[in-house]
């Protein structure tokens, strides 16, 4: 736990740099609203520290801990289960730099993401059929995720055509067989 009292400034820095989501790589859930209520005006991130504020603690050392105490730079922006998981559950497996990468890439692509000028959204057609036997749409987040940097979604919704459940599909030569003689 920490020992150190992280002034607002800094904290607010760090959540806009963090885009009120978590910084643990892979998670990246939104910190702000209240779950239980749905109070939109609520914050329930942690803010963790890589070198820990304490020589005793996670990743703690002699000179650095209080050196790095409200340092930005060693400040971490977190979801509940991540703030336990690198302080207490599995501290040795999250050594500081680590810790620094997650940091340093999920607000490299906050950054990247924010940069994106308005003119640059694009709505999102995603056209579906089978191939062979399997159909294949292409997941949301992928197509989202690929966009970028040039381009954003302009919705977090798809436009989607779709020719899925077909009977014929396209390995069934006697239709296009009889396709082809009908032109």
């Amino acid at each position: 736990m920490a020992k150190t009292k992280v002034d607002q400034k800094t904290q607010r820095a760090l959540w806009a740099r963090a885009a009120g989501r978590c910084q643990y790589r892979g998670c990246n859930c939104e910190l702000i609203g209240e779950l239980l209520s749905g109070k939109e005006d609520k914050m329930f991130g942690f803010v963790a520290h890589i070198v820990a504020d304490s020589p005793n603690g996670a990743r703690g050392h002699p000179t650095r801990s209080a050196l790095l105490a409200k340092d930005i730079s060693n400040l971490m922006l977190l979801c509940a289960k991540h703030h336990r998981l690198i302080d207490d559950e599995a501290a040795l497996d999250h050594p500081e730099e680590l810790l620094q990468r997650m940091k340093d890439e999920h607000e490299r692509r906050v950054r990247i993401a924010a940069s994106i000028q308005p003119d640059r959204a694009s709505h999102v057609i995603r056209f579906g059929a089978n191939i062979g036997m399997n159909e294949a749409l292409v997941a949301k987040d992928d197509i989202f995720g690929s966009m970028q940097p040039d381009r954003s979604p302009a919705s977090f919704d798809t436009i989607d055509l779709e020719m899925l459940g077909l009977s014929l599909d396209d390995a069934d030569a006697q239709y296009w067989q009889v396709q082809q003689t009908n032109l």
